[in-house]
């Protein structure tokens, strides 16, 4: 199996909907990425910061996130060890479509996307012609925040089933 080192993180990497960021690929199993979770994440812990929650927490009993050169976000499912979400934050230099970069106006982000669209349910834009991204903004700033990618069951609202295989790790 390969796996994936601290070299391996490019920060420019394109952001791909419903595939991943980088050699972050939606579906791959958490072993493929021991070294580079054991880079950024553990071998920051030292006598004199021993606490790893700034690089490691539990969002939910299904959701296991490490914080990767403090400008990525990696989701896995704890059930079955997939990938399901990787989020970029600030510091993050790639784009989605070559047009929408973390940190970019709100404006400007309409005017280059038109495709998206604001979710009221999930306080975000997603797009009617892209699946398997979000993005986040800041009210505050009127910028984007965040740019998410993800597998499609992370959004599913009204199919108890598809709801109840997801949280198992069925997908």
């Amino acid at each position: 199996m390969f796996t994936f080192d601290r070299e391996s993180v490019d920060l420019n990497a394109p952001i791909i909907p419903n595939e991943g960021i980088g050699i972050f690929k939606l579906n791959n199993h958490i072993q493929q990425y021991y070294d580079v979770i054991s880079e950024y994440c553990f071998r920051k812990i030292t006598p004199y910061n021993s606490n790893f929650v700034d690089y490691v927490h539990l969002r939910s009993p299904f959701e296991m996130v490490f914080i990767i050169a403090e400008c990525l976000e990696v989701s896995f499912h704890t059930m079955n060890g997939k990938l399901m979400q990787v989020t970029a934050k600030k510091g993050y230099r790639g784009m989605f479509n070559g047009t929408t970069t973390v940190g970019m106006q709100l404006d400007d982000f309409s005017v280059l996307e038109p495709s998206f669209i604001y979710d009221n349910s999930h306080e975000d834009y997603v797009s009617t012609q892209y699946r398997g991204i979000s993005i986040n903004n800041d009210p505050y700033f009127k910028e984007v925040e965040s740019i998410s990618v993800f597998v499609e069951n992370i959004r599913e609202e009204h199919d108890l089933i598809i709801i109840e295989n997801f949280k198992k790790g069925k997908w």
